[in-house]
């Protein structure tokens, strides 16, 4: 099969696409890229087509969320065993994670993200909620049996969602292979089901449904998704998929802001998928990887080739900030735009955002 010189090219210098064996091309996407995608275009290829990262600028939910996936990745996947410590994973293990992470950057009163660092309560606040987390699920987790934790999937084609070109539709043409990529950070079993389980941090609940804004989220439709099709294909190592269903993810949510009731501070939801819903998100992501193609093979480096687009709803609405490329993509010209780009940014072919290096910071909302 034959491309342009331009997807040759981007081939050689980007992890997440290839020119497989057979000379057809082939793509690795993470919900991470893939959204960022659907929300601008413009930001997409900034980010991980051209390589340019922000100079500094930490964010403190994603810093935060990492620390609570460890611990509480930590737990499950130890709290079973005899020889488990309660007190040294309540008390030592968060405050190595926190350490770890430097999450003492944020105390600072002049710091953008100080008011949140004070609403947990540092580090004592920290280790409070890790305990009240793991009390408040204690009983119901004794029917838990994790049977697989950090499960990166990616380029050994674990999870197809387009896995032959020409295939797609009938009327519809496309010259690649589309595969997902990730981590699930823990693979639980429940005695009747087996399915991912994830955790999200709020602010405050406010007394609704913190589910809700994840019923048709894809990143969490993806897991199930993923889920699935590693099950199937190792059959012979997950014997439980013959006699368990797995069309549901556990959501945890843990809200920030403490409770007199801890039982209002941590909910867990189920939520369903049904087989048309994981259908109609392969097609979506197909979807999305059409136009991202369209623009590859239309890619110039001296950016005269097919723009891609800007999402003016979210220059000022990125992170729940102002989009670090705002400031550039402003600009009158191009030369401008390129100046500050190379001020405000390092571009750095190697520092392209890589799911297998990645701890789960895409996953966590503020």
């Amino acid at each position: 099969m034959n491309y342009p010189d331009s997807i040759y090219k981007l081939c050689e210098k980007l992890h997440w696409m290839k020119i497989s064996d057979d000379n057809v091309l082939e793509f690795y996407l993470d919900n991470h890229m893939l959204q960022n995608f659907r929300m601008c275009e413009a930001l997409f290829f900034e980010s991980f087509v051209e390589g340019y990262r922000p100079k500094g600028g930490r964010i403190w939910f994603l810093d935060f969320g990492t620390c609570v996936h460890e611990v509480i990745e930590y737990y499950y996947k130890n709290y079973k065993k005899p020889e488990f410590n309660w007190e040294w994973w309540a008390i030592q293990h968060t405050k190595n994670v926190w350490a770890e992470h430097d999450m003492e950057y944020y105390s600072d009163p002049d710091n953008y993200w100080a008011k949140d660092f004070k609403n947990l309560g540092g580090y004592p606040g920290f280790a409070g909620m890790m305990v009240q987390y793991a009390s408040t699920f204690r009983g119901e987790n004794d029917r838990f049996r994790v049977i697989g934790a950090e499960l990166y999937f990616g380029k050994n084609k674990e999870v197809p969602l387009l896995d032959s070109p020409y295939k797609h539709l009938h009327y519809l043409e496309l010259p690649f292979r589309l595969y997902l990529a990730g981590k699930i950070d823990l693979l639980m079993d429940d005695g009747f089901n087996i399915g991912p389980m994830d955790h999200k941090t709020s602010k405050d609940f406010r007394g609704q449904n913190p589910a809700k804004n994840y019923e048709i989220q894809e990143g969490m439709t993806g897991y199930v998704f993923a889920a699935k099709a590693i099950l199937q294909k190792y059959q012979n190592v997950y014997t439980y998929e013959q006699t368990r269903q797995c069309n549901k993810i556990w959501m945890n949510f843990l809200q920030v802001k403490p409770e007199p009731d801890i039982s209002k501070r941590f909910k867990r939801i189920p939520l369903y998928k049904s087989d048309w819903e994981l259908e109609e998100y392969r097609q979506r992501q197909i979807s999305t990887v059409a136009r991202l193609y369209q623009l590859l093979e239309n890619y110039r480096e001296d950016r005269t080739g097919l723009r891609p687009y800007f999402n003016h709803m979210a220059c000022t609405n990125y992170m729940h900030q102002t989009c670090g490329f705002q400031s550039a993509h402003h600009q009158k010209d191009n030369e401008s735009m390129l100046r500050i780009l190379n001020a405000d940014f390092t571009k750095d072919q190697s520092k392209v955002w890589d799911w297998s290096n990645v701890d789960g910071n895409e996953q966590t909302t503020s």
